[in-house]
């Protein structure tokens, strides 16, 4: 079973929605601009989120996502300006612009990924801290604005540090970048 393409785009009245075990695809901007959504169970066998999933969904404040799933779309969450947390366990890639402008954003774990794209995490300004363990590619500006930014820690084959990829973190302290 698959959520098509934009099929709840701007029900901006709909705040309960429980997608079924039986869910293997989210497609593109499927819940856009859902502005009254509060939590999200993202199920188990979910792959991808693809582009723009939650976009503009300005009262998600909570979402679980399946241990399979591997990639973050470009701005799935941008604009979650209450999402707070979240957790991507074995989450590989994160699109451009993924989690842009989610301001409240101040705790997220991401043990696993390896690619963080464009914007990524653009002005999430209530950020403090992010390890990456495996870290292959940090896109252009990832983190640029998260002035709440105190301490960063990127081990694993760190092989491209993009321009600007911590631009105008006023508060970053504390950098540690791999030897190799």
């Amino acid at each position: 079973t698959a959520i098509g393409k934009s099929c709840f785009e701007n029900c901006e009245s709909l705040t309960d929605f429980t997608l079924p075990e039986s869910v293997k695809a989210i497609e593109a901007n499927a819940f856009e601009d859902c502005k009254a959504i509060t939590a999200m169970v993202i199920p188990a066998g979910v792959r991808i989120l693809e582009a723009d999933v939650f976009k503009g969904c300005t009262s998600l404040t909570s979402v679980t996502l399946p241990e399979e799933l591997y990639i973050i779309g470009n701005e799935a969450f941008y604009g979650c300006e209450v999402l707070n947390n979240i957790d991507i366990p074995n989450v590989k890639e994160i699109g451009d612009g993924a989690f842009e402008k989610c301001t409240a954003l101040s705790n997220i774990k991401m043990e696993n990924v390896t690619k963080i794209g464009s914007s990524a995490f653009e002005e999430c300004k209530s950020l403090s801290a992010v390890t990456l363990k495996n870290i292959n590619r940090i896109g252009i500006n990832a983190f640029e604005g998260c002035i709440a930014l105190t301490d960063v820690t990127l081990e694993g084959p760190l092989n491209e540090l993009s321009n600007d990829a911590f631009k105008e973190c006023t508060s970053l302290a504390t950098i540690t970048i791999p030897n190799d």
